[in-house]
């Protein structure tokens, strides 16, 4: 059985966030940041070869029973906190 969930994860070094949903079939919580790194392709990548997986922080900020209720979750927190007009702050770019 699924639990989809969204996280929130830090770059310590940066001070940079990101938030993302996982959705995947039978995707858990406890995967995160141990078989799971998020659905970045470039920048989360990027920091953890030059920074390694230790310079990052993370929480599950929530789960879901439904993945589309997770999908419009995300979708909402990252329009509300404004993300892609912050890019100095947030690593997300979609």
């Amino acid at each position: 059985m699924s639990i989809y969930y969204t996280y929130l994860l830090k770059h310590i070094p940066t001070n940079t966030f990101y938030y993302g949903v996982r959705f995947a079939e039978n995707c858990n919580p406890e995967e995160f940041w141990k078989s799971y790194f998020t659905s970045s392709k470039r920048k989360i990548p990027e920091l953890r070869e030059q920074y390694g997986d230790d310079s990052f922080e993370f929480e599950i900020r929530k789960t879901f029973e439904c993945k589309h209720k997770a999908i419009d979750w995300e979708s909402k927190v990252l329009r509300r906190m404004r993300v892609l007009q912050k890019p100095e702050l947030w690593l997300n770019r979609t």
